[in-house]
């Protein structure tokens, strides 16, 4: 590989890396603790929704950075980079559906629960689509951690086997 091969790909793992922790510190850390700590549902969920929307964005960053140098590494078993490429394009249409219809949907939801209040007319069939992509995201969250651990794995071992000269 030459050097700027080995920039990219030190790039691409930075990338891999600050997404997946990111990640797991705003799902399992950040906004579990404002849940926690703020008194008021409510307030809670505004808080939590401005934290997932922004991050989205920064979510997108990485994952349109992560196709790019998807795109420009030198790989020898073609097979591996390309289920790397369409996993990191599955992965940018995920961040985008996040934040043009699972986060709006979210926000939705959760203002016409409040609007209506606990006990109203309602509230149960408002609550349960409020649910519906609240597990949505959750699950689509699972799916997107695997497939970052599982890229960093394969990025890792075509690297090593790059190195060695070894074919991959």
């Amino acid at each position: 590989m030459t050097k700027l091969d080995q920039i990219l790909f030190r790039f691409l793992l930075l990338f891999l890396g600050g997404w997946f922790f990111t990640t797991v510190v705003v799902d399992f850390v950040a906004v579990p603790n404002v849940f926690r700590t703020v008194s008021n549902l409510q307030e809670a969920g505004n808080v939590g929704i401005k934290v997932f929307t922004t991050y989205n964005i920064l979510e997108l960053v990485f994952g349109i950075g992560i196709c790019t140098f998807l795109w420009k590494l030198p790989v020898q078993k073609k097979k591996l980079l390309w289920v790397s490429r369409v996993l990191s394009i599955i992965l940018v249409g995920l961040i985008l559906f996040y934040i043009f219809h699972l986060n709006p949907n979210i926000i939705k939801y959760a203002g016409e629960m409040h609007e209506i209040g606990i006990g109203n007319e309602g509230y149960e069939a408002i609550e349960t689509k409020h649910r519906f992509y609240h597990h949505l995201y959750v699950k689509l969250d699972g799916f997107k951690l695997i497939s970052l651990l599982f890229l960093q794995v394969v990025s890792v071992v075509s690297w090593r086997k790059n190195e060695t000269g070894e074919e991959l």
